[in-house]
């Protein structure tokens, strides 16, 4: 453990979850009850992921917001706008998905923003090929992206 986990952990200590998502989502710490900057409450609020995952059947995480079609779909558009290769992994590897769903579920203005987006664009696929975002091929995924 690197002595900078050490002093966020002893700053977390008692803090709960929704405390460090609605830092997060707020953008701003000067008042915030935190009082770390925003890269330490991401590195927490990955932890917790990683922790959640550990308990959860079949090392899963479970979505705080998003619906399944919605989560897969997010799932699908971070790797395709951040895709692994041969050097170092992409956005499902990172945990955005699970990062936006945590990050979603704390804040209003998200949830109506990015549940918005993902209506959106199972709208225009729907309009443009028949299909959901997630049945969409590679070249009409990358088209209406």
């Amino acid at each position: 453990m690197t002595e900078q986990t050490k002093k966020l952990d002893n700053l977390t200590t008692g803090i709960s979850r929704r405390d460090i998502l609605r830092t997060l989502t707020m953008g701003a710490l000067g008042s915030s009850v935190l009082q770390i900057i925003p890269l330490q409450a991401a590195e927490h609020v990955h932890r917790m992921v990683t922790e959640e995952k550990t308990h959860a059947p079949g090392a899963k995480y479970k979505p705080k917001f998003f619906s399944a079609h919605q989560y897969q779909t997010l799932s699908v558009l971070c790797e395709t706008i951040f895709p692994k290769d041969d050097h170092s992994g992409g956005a499902i590897e990172a945990g955005v998905p699970e990062f936006i769903d945590l990050l979603t579920s704390e804040n209003r203005d998200y949830q109506v923003t990015i549940g918005g987006g993902l209506m959106w664009l199972d709208g225009q696929c729907a309009d443009r090929y028949n299909q959901t975002f997630l049945s969409a091929t590679p070249d009409q995924k990358s088209e209406i992206l």
